[in-house]
């Protein structure tokens, strides 16, 4: 085999698993799964809700304080939470979404412009992790939710 068509095979096998990897099916699954239990958050959806987290889904609210299953669900019924504009991964800094065979970890940070009055690299971020795990026969559910507000901005004389 000449040395033309070796290199012919290296780039079909790179440029083949570049397109296997894009073509992940986990990818549109998740983000499906992702859509759906952000259109509940916003709605207020919690018998919508109930369907996409798990049985032993468990947040870390910004207070760090735990929450289960059944609080949450109530707390997306009266909306106690803050509204997110919206919440896809193209509208976020630093998306990342790792698969570990069945499970998704997905993290991502979110500018607080309605505290900081704009959203620049100087904006305080909101971190958020989110676990996902494919149920079988239910696909993509919510397992875990964590999200981490950066510190208040010093007041007084300790802002020195």
């Amino acid at each position: 085999m000449s040395r033309f068509h070796v290199l012919l095979l290296m780039l079909c096998a790179v440029f083949c698993a570049a397109a296997a990897k894009a073509a992940d099916p986990r990818d549109a699954e998740l983000k499906k799964a992702r859509a759906e239990f952000w259109k509940c958050f916003a709605t207020g959806d919690a018998t919508g809700m109930a369907t996409i987290v798990t049985a032993d889904f468990v947040q870390f609210s910004e207070t760090a304080t735990f929450v289960d299953k059944t609080t949450f669900l109530s707390d997306v019924k009266t909306r106690k939470y803050s509204q997110v504009e919206n919440p896809v991964l193209d509208d976020v800094v630093d998306p990342r979404v790792r698969f570990y065979g069945t499970v998704a970890i997905v993290t991502y940070s979110a500018p607080l412009a309605a505290e900081s009055g704009s959203i620049d690299a100087a904006t305080p971020r909101t971190r958020v992790t989110e676990v996902w795990a494919k149920v079988e026969g239910e696909g993509w559910r919510l397992a875990n939710f964590q999200v981490t507000r950066p510190l208040p901005k010093p007041v007084g004389p300790a802002a020195k």
